[in-house]
């Protein structure tokens, strides 16, 4: 199936879940710093092992930045 994460297409396995998808993604950390929506609800961080994905969710990913 197909997802869009940040608006760009990506093919997951049927019956992937989001935290399969996040872990997919190699991000530098899943601990902390990163906000999730998916189909314009943010997902709790203790929700994504349980919130499984369907063919053309969205998925937006927010990391937070450091700077000034």
């Amino acid at each position: 199936m197909d997802v869009l994460v940040n608006g760009k297409s990506r093919a997951v396995q049927d019956g992937a879940g989001l935290r399969m998808l996040l872990e997919s993604l190699r991000l530098p950390s899943l601990e902390s710093g990163i906000a999730v929506c998916l189909n314009g609800e943010v997902v709790r961080r203790q929700d994504w092992e349980r919130t499984a994905l369907r063919d053309r969710d969205e998925v937006e990913i927010v990391t937070a930045a450091q700077g000034g």
